[in-house]
């Protein structure tokens, strides 16, 4: 008996730790947000999910006709993933961003808390060979600012291959040593990261601790100055002190599908007061 209730009391705490959350397209069938505009910052799109902490997903930095939405292209874990298609040729500068950030412009939480940043990642075609989708936390301590970035193109030699055609699993907690990220703004100063440079994800976690970092912003994207890139993400996780949300994205169902779901569902329950 007291085995048992050990079982369920860990069965209850490992829930609400890890929490999975889908997030839907604004549309049924799928997103496709573009702006053929090339000024920065690009425009912006929120989608209609709201999380217990003011919690919000948003297109934005899209620019130059890149292309942005979740859709069924490459389904991850359900219907849909998220995909970013920038064009390059005349469209060079083209940009797309997914961020997560808390609409009331507060704090996701605290870097020195941060337990899990991780996504899967697909290239389906780049101009540059083993690039990956960008992903990036905007930390401040209000008196430095700045992105931590994981981009695979930086220093080719320090992050492991990430083939194309295929799902990869980035994970920055579980691998610290593994993959690397280069500060902006700020975090390159001699206070902080100290280089432009990248540095292992442990490392620049060592570098920053204790200096009152918090994190405001989590994206994943792809922005260039040349160069076309065709790509997607799913199961984008952030926790910190252990609680931990993975957000899937998937598509809103067709409004005939979701007749054909609600008829069945009516199908069963008819069959079941005949019972």
């Amino acid at each position: 008996m007291n085995k048992s209730f050990a079982v369920m009391a860990l069965s209850v705490i490992a829930s609400a730790a890890f929490a999975q959350v889908t997030v839907y397209s604004n549309n049924p069938g799928g997103d496709a947000f573009t702006d053929p505009g090339t000024s920065n910052p690009g425009a912006s799109q929120v989608l209609g999910y709201t999380g217990p902490n003011n919690e919000t997903w948003a297109y934005n930095e899209v620019k130059d006709s890149a292309t942005i939405g979740i859709d069924t292209v490459n389904a991850r874990s359900g219907n849909g993933s998220l995909h970013i298609n920038t064009l390059g040729g005349t469209h060079g500068s083209g940009k797309a961003t997914m961020s997560l950030f808390r609409s009331n412009l507060g704090s996701l939480g605290a870097l020195d808390s941060l337990t899990n940043w991780s996504a899967d990642v697909y290239t389906e075609s780049c101009d540059f060979a083993g690039q990956a989708m960008a992903l990036r936390l905007y930390v401040s301590n209000g008196v430095a600012s700045g992105y931590l970035i994981f981009d695979t193109t930086w220093q080719p030699g320090n992050n492991p291959n990430l083939a194309f055609g295929t799902w990869n699993n980035v994970d920055f907690a579980g691998s610290p040593s593994t993959f690397y990220v280069r500060g902006n703004g700020a975090l390159t100063g001699a206070s902080y990261l100290n280089t432009a440079n990248e540095v292992t994800f442990g490392s620049a976690m060592s570098s920053l601790a204790g200096k009152g970092f918090q994190v405001f912003e989590a994206n994943a994207g792809f922005g260039t100055s040349s160069g076309a890139f065709n790509g997607f993400v799913d199961n984008y996780t952030l926790g910190f002190g252990g609680q931990s949300t993975t957000y899937n994205f998937e598509t809103v169902p067709e409004p005939m599908t979701m007749g054909l779901l609600a008829a069945g569902a009516a199908f069963v329950a008819r069959r079941r007061k005949k019972k």
